[in-house]
């Protein structure tokens, strides 16, 4: 079943065949997309490539994404650590997705329907 979600100005859907798409606001890269600023906005849902995730959530300028073999992947704002890279910083952010390290994501967790960042 799709399922759509949404956060500060931006939204992304996650199909039940793993295509993901994404819209809106984009000045911190949050959708994911290698580009972020002004004007970098989408206003028609746009590909997401690479990530096959089964969970995933939007924050206010970061969005994180679960995926089926249990790793975690975020993206976008992360001036106070919030994608849990180990960084912080203004020229920190992520335009495309990185992997939270293993060992910042309890293994005794199962993916879950849904997150929220």
């Amino acid at each position: 079943m799709p399922r759509l979600v949404a956060g500060h100005g931006s939204s992304a859907l996650l199909s039940s065949r793993y295509n993901r798409t994404t819209r809106g606001y984009n000045w911190y890269g949050q959708l994911g997309l290698g580009d972020s600023g002004s004007g970098m906005e989408r206003l028609t849902p746009t590909p997401v490539t690479g990530l096959n995730g089964i969970a995933a959530s939007r924050g206010y300028g970061h969005s994180l994404a679960w995926q089926a073999d249990g790793s975690v992947w975020s993206r976008g704002d992360n001036k106070f650590g919030q994608l849990g890279l180990g960084t912080s910083g203004s020229r920190t952010d992520r335009l495309t997705p990185a992997q939270i390290a293993t060992e910042h994501v309890a293994s005794n967790l199962t993916p879950p329907s849904s997150i929220s960042a």
